[in-house]
């Protein structure tokens, strides 16, 4: 049983069939994530070939390593941007969680798996052949690839923070989960998730929510994410309570080592179609 000082907490998990959970009190959500899957009931032809292409046989990479190092790159990205405004937003003792706990690990225990490097190393383009790769395997650490990649997207983050103008006095507040029950007048049946970034606008008071990331391009599941973290802030008082006037999606690419912000001012559209997915995912 819950003792009382919980009832608020947010509790996240996957169940057995992988899929995401957001529960508080007595509300349990899928995540935003889980329920764009749902758009998609067979894997996408793309992705089916970007399988093939890195089967891990012969010269090519082996996709599998080319997903963990990604996924657990990512969350440890978010970590290294967010945690620059640890004293600034009212979750930071909530920053550095299990989820980043076993990203590092994951990552510190690849080193020295030359397969694994391998397959990181093809995929930036960095060598096109085993041949190619002998030579060098005993020059190059996994980790001062990975540390790099944290300081590219850290420091793309904090010149972004300049360029707008956005200062820590600025966040409104920082990687804050939700856990959103049904809402038919909203037209949802529930989801959670966690908003990596709302903060005011200094020059126009506009309230904006932001979403990081990693990717080599920005996709439409990206801008219905976003959307969905824009309604979430207006259903949630403790998240923003207010109506949110554009999401920004802020993506720090280190393989490439491309920026890019991308403004979603009507994120209404993405919204109507992100609120039928959760139809479909229960």
């Amino acid at each position: 049983m819950k003792e009382p000082d919980d009832l608020d907490e947010i509790r996240r998990y996957l169940d057995d069939k992988e899929k995401r959970h957001y529960e508080q009190n007595d509300t349990n959500v899928y995540s935003v994530t889980t329920i764009l899957d749902e758009e998609h009931d067979e894997e996408p032809g793309y992705i089916t070939g970007w399988k093939r292409n890195n089967n891990g046989k012969g010269d090519n990479a082996d996709w599998r390593h080319i997903l963990e190092y990604k996924q657990n790159r990512g969350t440890m990205a978010h970590y290294a941007a967010l945690s620059q405004l640890e004293e600034h937003h009212p979750h930071d003792e909530k920053l550095w969680s299990g989820d980043e706990e076993q990203s590092l690990d994951k990552v510190m225990e690849r080193t020295g798996d030359k397969e694994f490097l391998y397959s990181i190393l093809k995929d930036r383009g960095m060598v096109e052949s085993r041949d190619a790769y002998e030579p060098i395997k005993d020059e190059i650490e996994l980790t001062d690839l990975f540390y790099n990649d944290l300081e590219y997207f850290k420091d793309s983050f904090a010149e972004t923070m300049l360029d707008k103008g956005v200062t820590p006095e600025d966040v409104e507040s920082v990687e804050h989960m939700f856990a959103l029950p049904e809402n038919p007048e909203a037209g949802h049946k529930g989801y959670g998730g966690q908003a990596d970034m709302i903060y005011e606008d200094p020059y126009t008071g506009d309230h904006v929510v932001v979403d990081l990331k990693t990717s080599k391009d920005i996709y439409d599941e990206h801008k219905k994410q976003a959307a969905a973290y824009s309604h979430a802030a207006k259903e949630s008082p403790d998240m923003n309570g207010d109506y949110i006037d554009r999401a920004e999606i802020w993506r720090f690419n280190p393989d490439q080592e491309e920026k890019e912000i991308y403004e979603l001012d009507d994120h209404t559209e993405y919204w109507d179609e992100f609120a039928e997915l959760t139809e479909e995912a229960y």
